[in-house]
């Protein structure tokens, strides 16, 4: 109806704008169909992706993560824990006689998710910079981790970081080759990588790591 203009100032409006928009929605419906189905689960859920979406496409064109997302990300996540229970990874921790209660091992499934999550990107970022001595590691990757691990728990979040990684390294070596160079310090929107990963695990994460571990 505005063909694509502000309607008070005729300013062209992004396509980006109403592909986001698109995206979310397409990705709220996956939420709905491959992970919560109509259950309370279902706003937590969405509310998460919703976080995810707006730090991806934040990290792509500015190169941060803000801290208006994920430090609100971090407390929303063990408040979710808390309200739904997520024991996938903590099983373990119930003996044969006893077992602690439901929102009690959630939450300790989030906090060693939360910790594995941030705790690797900073110890890899650390490392590296010992190393090489130059940043490899924003802090902003780090506290995206940690809602990230304390929203999925340990197993989704190994897998997250496993996604991440593999595909930013991808995306890493195609534009070298685009470019014709071997640049190691070649910086890539990270959180892009982090997204992704956390989306593809929040949908299919469980059957993909149970398929792994029954390898062995």
């Amino acid at each position: 109806m505005l063909r694509g203009r502000c309607r008070a100032c005729r300013a062209p409006i992004s396509a980006r704008y109403p592909a986001v928009e698109a995206l979310t929605a397409i990705l709220f419906a996956l939420t709905f169909w491959l992970r919560s189905g109509l259950t309370w689960a279902l706003p937590f859920d969405l509310l998460f992706v919703a976080a995810i979406i707006a730090l991806v496409f934040i990290d792509a064109e500015h190169m941060i993560l803000p801290n208006a997302i994920t430090y609100p990300g971090i407390a929303f996540a063990f408040v979710a824990r808390l309200l739904m229970p997520n024991l996938y990874g903590v099983g373990f921790l119930c003996g044969a006689d006893s077992c602690p209660p439901p929102w009690l091992l959630s939450l300790v499934g989030a906090a060693a998710g939360a910790l594995f999550g941030g705790g690797f990107l900073w110890l890899t970022g650390w490392l590296w910079k010992r190393l090489r001595g130059v940043e490899a590691m924003g802090m902003g990757d780090v506290k995206m981790m940690f809602m990230v691990g304390a929203y999925l728990g340990l197993p989704l979040t190994a897998l997250t970081i496993f996604i991440g990684v593999l595909s930013g390294s991808v995306a890493g070596v195609a534009l070298m080759a685009r470019r014709g160079e071997r640049d190691m310090q070649l910086l890539l929107p990270f959180g892009i990588f982090l997204g992704i990963g956390t989306l593809i695990s929040l949908f299919i994460g469980t059957p993909l790591v149970e398929w792994y571990v029954g390898q062995f």
